[in-house]
């Protein structure tokens, strides 16, 4: 088949969009948790170099499964949430998981607290506190923490919002891509010349 090309997006691309969401939220077109989700959503894909099917659920209306989906508990805060190291997040089901044995991704914090995955991390969690066995994002436009609420993990939802923000950003949408925060994290890496 023909190969599909998929920029990746880059710290400063990166910073770019982290503004936009900045922005869209002081013009209230965002309310405030999906601002939060977006802004740690955006950043730990970026650090975690995961894959779209490893943090959404593949429909919408799909059924959210604790077993196999991403949830607030798959998070652990070393050594302790005040005191945050690292995080560890366990990543259930993966393409390259034939077994469906798992994996588990350490994520350190950035130096600059712009960037720092665990700072917005921290952020959402206190924003919007929620039980273990829930979703770790939501990209339901709630202005308020509503419990009863149904959160949404869908990949249609997120991909809506990914490719708003990146029109918005002024970047072209046939070549930025979900996976392109996978990608921009393993450059980002490969010049901070961390080993693989």
């Amino acid at each position: 088949g023909r190969r599909r090309c998929r920029r990746p997006l880059l710290a400063l691309l990166l910073l770019l969009v982290l503004l936009l969401l900045l922005f869209l939220l002081l013009l209230l077109v965002l309310p405030l948790l999906l601002f939060f989700s977006l802004l740690f959503f955006v950043l730990f894909l970026f650090f975690a170099l995961l894959r779209v099917s490893e943090y959404t659920t593949p429909t919408k209306g799909a059924w959210f499964d604790t077993e196999t989906h991403a949830t607030r508990g798959d998070i652990q805060f070393v050594p302790s949430y005040d005191n945050c190291q690292h995080i560890v997040f366990t990543v259930k089901v993966s393409k390259n998981d034939q077994h469906r044995i798992g994996h588990e991704l350490v994520i350190y914090p950035s130096t600059d607290p712009s960037f720092c995955p665990i700072a917005a991390l921290k952020r959402l969690f206190s924003a919007d506190p929620q039980p273990p066995s829930a979703p770790l994002f939501d990209f339901t436009r709630r202005a308020t923490n509503q419990p009863a609420r149904t959160r949404s993990m869908d990949r249609p939802a997120y991909i809506a919002l990914f490719n708003a923000t990146v029109v918005a950003a002024g970047l072209p949408v046939s070549a930025t891509k979900t996976h392109s925060l996978r990608s921009g994290g393993a450059s980002a890496m490969l010049r901070a010349g961390v080993e693989t």
